[in-house]
């Protein structure tokens, strides 16, 4: 059986065909958080800063309920962030809030009115 390639090498490999010299294994160690390729979706600052500056992706700010500290500080919180979104985002530094990089998910995010934990609660039936 054939796997199919992770979200975040299909999202890698369309992003490198609009830059110049960067190779799939440098961009997968320099945007990603966690490189591993079956792993989430968060960015680094590095790969933030890629995505809105040289590639001007539509990003979309939620301000959370929860404090960003709790949600860093909790290694379950950012295992269930990895399983739950879908597309890629990033946690701002010194802002309560967190940005998507996918319509879909910013406006479910939205209908629960920055609360992640409730937003998880509420669709872990669906993963």
């Amino acid at each position: 059986v054939k796997k199919s390639p992770s979200k975040k090498i299909e999202i890698t490999q369309a992003l490198i065909q609009n830059l110049d010299s960067i190779s799939e294994e440098e961009a997968l160690s320099q945007w990603w958080r966690n490189t591993r390729v079956d792993s989430g979706l968060r960015l680094t600052e590095f790969g933030f800063n890629t995505f809105t500056t040289k590639l001007f992706l539509k990003r979309y700010t939620i301000s959370l309920e929860q404090s960003i500290k709790h949600i860093k500080s909790n290694p379950r919180v950012l295992l269930d962030l990895d399983r739950h979104l879908t597309c890629p985002y990033w946690f701002p530094p010194r802002k309560q809030a967190i940005i998507l990089f996918g319509e879909n998910e910013a406006n479910m995010v939205s209908l629960y009115n920055g609360d992640i934990m409730l937003y998880m609660k509420n669709t872990s039936a669906w993963y």
